[in-house]
């Protein structure tokens, strides 16, 4: 379809719409709600005693300081909405504790640098939407923060909040330190992430589920109750990771990345390598004080796995018959390569010396990134080629070049046949992908 018939589908509904979105306006008790609609409107203003703020133009509310102080009528609903490009950059978003106040940055760093204390829920949808946004000193609980725009959250401190990076680089070089949930979906969603979720006794399953989601992170977690499941394509290539319990399901899930004992907490611990070949070149270190070591492999799982028992460590290897057959193949199943030659740290450090750098020479390492430096440079494009639309919310309606759009039916309109468009292609190069490869995907051991 051609922007012609894109903007007659979208206009074809404009009356209805733009009636519709009348009579909700309407509804609203205007004396607690501000519009900011236009570039620079409420731009350094103090903001205070509203239900709703919506800073729809390019920069509307920037170095703003905003407080929900008001509420609706219901337990949540409350909102600051921070639509336009730079909308609320450098700004000052809060609310009372007696309301639960959301605030969602949809703009193209909408969000960005900005320091808020919000006992709702944070959605950072636009591309760098909530770029080094930070929590104030005595910021509030957030309920929920969901990272879904390309590099929504990059460079933030997360703590204590359900979080979901679902975008594209969505948490990229983030710290996140918190004692509930974790969901790394989106594509490189936590990579290079600093994750500590060593506060407190509860917490749920942290997912690497998006492809190299957890590429380079640092894990941490103390729970026993509870998995850290790394279930994407390269979802934990050379991540450092400290946890109770790890599941690495996905293809070269756990490729590259380093288990150590010493820092467990608990009387053991353990690694699952299920994924084909997901402890390829990978290192599992376990210690005569610390914890028992349970090594779980399948398939080729542990191929080419180094597994370090430094002064007979006290571990456990399934399938037992790879205690004899070190780097060999029992059951159709790789076994690790057992080294106790390793008797001190310094001899140890030695090899992990010599390890990274013949890292570098190795084939799969190089054709991974170069995968990713590819995948980089079509991720910038991507960006790029967006920039070149300028996104502007001016009274409740959308400019995308000449094409005038409501806010959200409108636009979804467009959205809709560019991502079934993207959708079919993907599905159509999957398909090809899978035939061409599946010999090389058998999960069988490696002869």
């Amino acid at each position: 379809l051609d922007l012609t018939q894109i903007k007659k589908a979208a206009m074809d509904d404009y009356t209805e719409n733009k009636q519709r979105k009348l009579m909700e306006m309407s509804s609203y008790n205007e004396q607690s709600t501000t519009r900011c609609l236009t570039e620079s409107e409420c731009s350094g203003q103090i903001i205070n005693n509203m239900t709703y703020v919506y800073c729809n133009g390019v920069e509307s509310c920037r170095d703003a300081s905003i407080t929900i102080n008001q509420g609706s009528g219901q337990v949540t609903g409350n909102s600051i909405n921070c639509y336009g490009t730079d909308s609320c950059l450098l700004s000052e978003l809060n609310n009372n504790p007696a309301w639960n106040s959301n605030v969602y940055c949809n703009g193209e760093d909408s969000c960005q640098s900005s320091e808020y204390s919000i006992s709702g829920d944070l959605e950072c949808q636009g591309i760098n939407s909530c770029d080094n946004a930070q929590p104030s000193p005595s910021a509030l609980s957030t309920r929920s923060r969901v990272c879904s725009g390309s590099s929504s959250c990059t460079n933030m401190r997360l703590e204590d909040s359900l979080i979901y990076c679902e975008g594209n680089r969505g948490c990229d070089n983030t710290n996140i330190n918190t004692s509930n949930v974790l969901y790394c979906w989106g594509n490189y969603g936590c990579k290079d992430a600093i994750i500590d979720a060593t506060r407190g006794s509860y917490f749920d399953d942290i997912q690497c589920v998006g492809a190299k989601s957890c590429n380079g992170a640092t894990i941490k977690m103390i729970n026993e109750n509870q998995d850290l499941e790394i279930m994407g394509y390269l979802a934990g290539m050379n991540a450092n990771i400290f946890a109770y319990s790890t599941k690495g399901y996905g293809y070269r899930s756990l490729a590259f990345s380093t288990f150590d004992s010493k820092d467990q907490v608990y009387d053991r611990f353990g690694v699952t390598y299920g994924g084909y070949q997901a402890g390829y070149k990978a290192t599992f270190i376990c210690r005569a004080r610390g914890p028992q070591c349970n090594i779980y492999c399948s398939g080729t799982g542990c191929f080419q796995l180094d597994l370090i028992i430094l002064n007979d460590a006290d571990y456990n290897l399934l399938p037992t018959a790879c205690l004899d057959n070190s780097g060999g193949i029992m059951d159709d199943t790789n076994c690790p390569n057992i080294l106790t030659s390793i008797t001190n740290e310094d001899e140890l450090q030695e090899f992990l010396r010599q390890k990274e750098m013949q890292r570098e020479k190795d084939q799969v390492w190089i054709e991974i990134h170069e995968e990713m430096r590819n995948e980089q440079i079509e991720f910038d494009l991507i960006n790029d080629y967006e920039d070149e639309y300028d996104y502007q919310y001016n009274n409740g309606e959308v400019v995308i070049g000449d094409l005038m759009m409501e806010n959200d039916d409108d636009m979804r309109v467009l959205l809709g046949i560019s991502g079934g468009s993207l959708i079919i292609f993907g599905l159509m190069y999957c398909l090809y992908h899978n035939m061409k490869n599946k010999d090389d995907h058998e999960y069988i051991a490696i002869k």
